[in-house]
């Protein structure tokens, strides 16, 4: 469950400080002028089971493509994955008003792992493949009611032009700035049953 909820996490999980006396110091404080030492609680909680997990309250994840009007050169197929600017503000829109808040990855993660609490009426946005129209609509809509939302970039599409364009580098990187979550859509989008063992390499 965890390696596709917070692949892109990964690194900031495992920076720790190197300051171990810093650290040894923090964890054990004593009150100037006082007989009483306080000590910080560094219990950490025990990760749920998966039965614990499944009977917990889901969360909403809404999951976006292209963020664009339909072309006459669109196939039926296409047409599931596009949604027109003006109605994917008013799905934004009408959870705002609601009382929604967007959550990230790694809150969810925590919620269901180790309970921690969750904002109101949760909901996630996730963006697939890279498109540029989520950077260009999609983010400023979501920014606009106070959302964040979490991409799923394929790599092999970054920064290439054509019939659909997607986003660059720099471009992925604001939206990293901006408190938005970057995940793994894979290398360049193939069908995982047909992997081989190198595939895995690329591919993740």
């Amino acid at each position: 469950m965890r390696n596709k909820v917070l692949i892109v996490i990964t690194a900031t999980l495992l920076l720790f400080s190197c300051k171990s006396k810093q650290q040894e110091n923090n964890n054990n404080i004593t009150a100037s002028g006082a007989d009483t030492t306080i000590v910080k609680d560094n219990t950490v909680s025990k990760p749920a089971s998966a039965q614990e997990i499944l009977a917990k309250r889901e969360v909403p994840v809404l999951c976006y493509h292209q963020i664009r009007n339909w072309l006459p050169s669109d196939g039926k197929r296409a047409h599931d994955d596009i949604i027109a600017p003006d109605r994917f503000e008013s799905h934004v829109k009408m959870l705002a008003d609601s009382g929604y808040n967007s959550i990230l990855p790694d809150q969810l993660y925590d919620y269901l792992v180790f309970g921690k609490k969750l904002p109101e009426k949760p909901i996630m946005f996730t963006f697939d493949d890279t498109d540029l129209d989520q950077f260009t609509v999609a983010a400023p809509t979501l920014k606009k009611y106070g959302f964040k939302g979490v991409y799923f970039i394929m790599t092999v599409a970054i920064g290439k032009k054509g019939r659909i364009a997607y986003m660059s580098k720099a471009q992925i990187k604001q939206l990293s700035d901006e408190d938005n979550t970057i995940a793994s859509h894979t290398y360049d989008h193939k069908n995982f049953a047909d992997f081989k063992d190198e595939d895995w390499k690329t591919q993740i």
